[in-house]
């Protein structure tokens, strides 16, 4: 019998620990890690404020033609990106993303011209790269599991919430694959430490309401449908962490969990 294509999901609040233990994980070869940040950063080099004023900026241009050149260029990317999200939202059967997905449509019936400017000038669009960067990278994780048959992490801030944590096990069963699920926890304490030093400012003061806002996230409830479950506290050594999560893929002795459980260690 074939073995099943194995993708573990790995959720957390930010600055838990999900991409060090992904990279911990992934050191020795015997997973590939995808990072949906990566994506992220992709998308906002590509499809900043700055890019698309460049390019619609008649006086950077020698001619009306140079320009009309560049315009297309950018924007034949952009709508092939375009029409790539589109498929992506309609496979996720999200209710919730059909506003975007009608946005997106629209745009793409103009001229390239207005294109860019609809994109650019579109808080909706704006307010939407992670989303995109979610769903894509989720594609690849896919993608890379059925090629390679070699088990795949894949870490994911958007995994702390349960939205998207049902929308990832519909598409994951939808091709056949076992949802899994690691969730890394962590205390507000060292998230509020992590952000701080992510914002190069150690005096920075983040208000109670920020801090508060680090727990807020949904917990994880059993009957979401994941095929099997691992929980870890990141407040020790990473190395010992990893090493744990590892003899529980290995050992096959995932946690048995019957009531939610917070992203947040109290």
């Amino acid at each position: 019998m074939t073995q099943k294509p194995e993708i573990w999901c790995i959720g957390g609040r930010q600055g838990s620990g999900k991409t060090t233990l992904a990279q911990q994980l992934a050191a020795d070869g015997s997973y590939t890690h995808i990072d949906r940040d990566t994506e992220l950063r992709r998308l906002l080099s590509l499809y900043n404020e700055k890019a698309f004023l460049r390019v619609l900026d008649l006086s950077q241009y020698r001619s009306v033609f140079e320009w009309k050149k560049a315009v297309d260029q950018f924007a034949g990317r952009l709508r092939a990106d375009i029409r790539h999200y589109i498929r992506l939202l309609h496979e996720s059967k999200n209710s919730n993303l059909l506003g975007i997905t009608h946005v997106l449509e629209n745009i793409l019936r103009r001229d390239n011209e207005h294109v860019l400017q609809m994109f650019s000038h579109s808080q909706t669009i704006s307010a939407t790269y992670s989303i995109f960067a979610d769903l894509k990278t989720l594609e690849q994780a896919i993608q890379v599991a059925k090629r390679t048959g070699q088990p795949v992490l894949f870490n994911n801030v958007a995994f702390s919430t349960q939205e998207h944590r049902e929308t990832t096990v519909r598409l994951l069963q939808d091709h056949g694959i076992d949802p899994r699920l690691i969730i890394v926890r962590s205390t507000a304490q060292r998230l509020v430490a992590v952000a701080r030093k992510r914002l190069r400012d150690p005096n920075r003061i983040l208000g109670q309401a920020n801090i508060s806002s680090l727990g807020q996230f949904d917990p994880y409830i059993p009957s979401e449908g994941w095929d099997r479950v691992i929980v870890v506290d990141n407040i020790g050594d990473i190395r010992d962490i990893a090493q744990t999560v590892r003899s529980k893929i290995a050992l096959n002795t995932p946690d048995t969990l019957t009531d939610p459980v917070s992203f947040l260690v109290n």
